[in-house]
């Protein structure tokens, strides 16, 4: 049996030219598997920081000030490395210099 990421390895994997009216739907298969990589990718990377903090008694405190992450935040976020302050300060901080971050309607 093959998994889903597998299926979606495939995807990637495509050397026939298939039909024109197959295209869009296979390029959008695609960009969907090449985005769950590169946010498995993130998130491995994320997580490894965690550990390395861990090791070095490190964990639990924000990168940026100092202060404890709230349990609460790092039960829905284990790998977090910032206190929710400044996580949204470094969020706005991105979504201003990449402003195609934003969604619109």
């Amino acid at each position: 049996m093959v998994s889903g990421r597998q299926d979606e390895r495939d995807v990637l994997n495509t050397t026939d030219c298939p039909a024109i009216e197959h295209q869009a739907t296979i390029l959008h298969e695609q960009f969907v598997a090449l985005r769950r990589h590169r946010l498995d990718h993130r998130k491995l990377k994320l997580i490894d920081a965690a550990v390395r903090r861990l090791d070095r008694g490190e964990f639990g405190v924000c990168e940026e000030c100092g202060d404890p992450i709230p349990p609460k935040r790092l039960q829905a976020v284990p790998w977090a490395a910032f206190c929710i302050a400044c996580q949204d300060r470094f969020d706005l901080e991105e979504v201003q210099a990449e402003p195609d971050l934003l969604l619109t309607a």
